[in-house]
């Protein structure tokens, strides 16, 4: 499906697509260094670029494919916002990885082919002076055991040697740690209670303002005083959805009601009753008068009239109030709303 909806959600994808380039960027500079220093000095950028950057670009496909995934995976929630975040991230991710391999390799290669010629490129320069210093203060040359040129293994090398040679050593420990921090995870997680409404709570639960805070909400005075707590109650419609499921922007169609008939005798009582009704409970406090009493208003005081209007006149037989006969319900009251301006 299309997504025409763009949430301000969508930008904190520019945050992330510029986190995981400067971590592929890293990957391939890293896996370019390496190449070079174990080669022989003779070895040209070709050379360089067929060991480098296939193992840089499978380094990147696979944390780029466990990322995407993450994100295409959360398609599945129905919340528009969530759902449009999740397939951009991916796409973002996805389409960052190309841009990766189109750009930085071949600047890779330009950039080595710039050193190996001996550019005056201030950027170059300087950092060939770094490495060369680098080089050393911190670089120990090991001969190779078939005598050929020496290697140079840094010490940053050498660290993850050691490290990578303790997690080798206790990898099976390290997995049933990391199993059993997981188990604990999980089962601390699901210990967590449901969130009981969307408001942001920074004092702890047994802070005097906090109990206020949780008493008050369970008050129905409280919800009925909300702006939110006014309701509109219509007849006539069916329930239904007819907007894109994926685009809050576009609102629904209202679906009318086919069944329903308020011409009968028996409806035109029940809907003058209802707002008597429901203005008589306790919670319930009247803003306007509602439509259907109005027009009986209206009936009763174009039905005492001398000079009545043509609109009653002519559609409405002679009725004072309610119920109007059947067939001159429907052409009086459109006739009324016409008169009056009201079309609630």
């Amino acid at each position: 499906a299309q997504l025409e909806f763009f949430p301000l959600l969508n930008l904190v994808g520019l945050f992330v697509a510029s986190a995981i380039g400067a971590d592929d960027i890293f990957v391939a500079v890293d896996k370019w260094n390496n190449a070079r220093v174990a080669s022989p000095k003779e070895a040209t950028t070709e050379d360089i670029a067929e060991i480098a950057l296939p193992d840089a670009a499978g380094a990147m496909l696979l944390t780029t494919i466990t990322t995407s995934v993450a994100f295409f995976a959360t398609c599945v929630c129905p919340i528009t916002p969530i759902l449009c975040f999740a397939t951009y991230c991916g796409l973002l991710v996805f389409f960052n990885y190309i841009l990766n391999i189109l750009i930085i390799f071949p600047s890779l290669c330009l950039w080595d082919i710039w050193q190996q010629n001996g550019s005056t490129s201030r950027f170059v320069d300087l950092r060939n002076k770094k490495e060369k210093t680098t080089d050393k203060a911190d670089d120990k040359t090991v001969e190779s055991s078939d005598d050929e040129s020496p290697t140079k293994i840094q010490t940053k090398h050498r660290i993850l040697l050691l490290l990578f040679d303790q997690i080798d050593r206790f990898r099976w420990p390290l997995l049933v740690a990391c199993l059993a921090a997981a188990g604990g995870c999980l089962y601390v997680a699901l210990q967590f209670p449901v969130p009981e409404s969307m408001d942001v709570r920074l004092l702890p639960s047994s802070h005097p303002f906090e109990l206020h805070n949780n008493w008050g909400v369970k008050l129905l005075h409280r919800e009925l005083w909300k702006p939110v707590a006014v309701v509109y109650v219509l007849f006539g419609l069916d329930s239904g959805d007819t907007g894109p499921p994926n685009n809050p922007d576009y609102l629904s169609k209202l679906l009318l009601d086919d069944t329903f008939n308020p011409s009968t005798e028996e409806a035109q009582l029940y809907l003058r009753d209802f707002c008597d009704g429901l203005f008589a409970q306790d919670f319930a406090i009247p803003l306007e008068t509602c439509a259907i009493n109005q027009f009986e208003t209206w009936l009763q005081e174009q039905s005492s009239s001398a000079t009545p209007s043509s609109a009653y006149s002519d559609n409405c037989d002679a009725a004072a109030a309610l119920p109007v006969p059947v067939g001159a319900f429907d052409p009086c009251i459109i006739a009324w709303s016409k008169e009056a301006g009201n079309t609630s």
